[in-house]
């Protein structure tokens, strides 16, 4: 028995439907890759402000220098996944305005190290050694 040969339309609407496929699997290829993406981010961007916390207990001027490197070696997998790149230049300015604040206190005079510690609220064996000789 012989085929019947396909028409052009019936070619066609073949043609269209393996495109639409092909474009549906994409689709669903990209958005899986862009979940992952997001997730990976979501992931970064937690672990950053975990280590902020912890790094807190060691200084607000070490919080914030950290945080301030960890932003700028994550910016590629966090903008513009999971914030905006004018997001995350505010945390950066922010991060930086605080880590300079923060640092301005270093230059205390030596009486008032020395009586914080004696009340208990600073640990000296923590102050870098050129706080503690200024």
């Amino acid at each position: 028995m012989k085929k019947k040969p396909i028409t052009e339309a019936e070619r066609r609407a073949k043609a269209e439907a393996e495109a639409e496929k092909k474009r549906v699997r994409l689709a669903a290829k990209r958005a899986a890759a862009e979940q992952k993406a997001l997730q990976h981010a979501k992931l970064i961007y937690e672990s950053m402000w975990q280590q902020f916390s912890e790094d807190w207990k060691k200084g607000k001027s070490v919080a914030y220098s950290n945080l301030l490197s960890n932003l700028t070696r994550w910016a590629s997998d966090l903008v513009p996944i999971y914030m905006t790149a004018k997001e995350h230049m505010g945390l950066i300015s922010e991060a930086t305005e605080h880590a300079k604040t923060a640092g301005q206190g270093q230059h205390e005079d030596p009486r008032s190290l020395v009586s914080a510690w004696l009340r208990g609220e600073d640990d000296l064996s923590r102050i870098p050694l050129e706080k503690a000789v200024a």
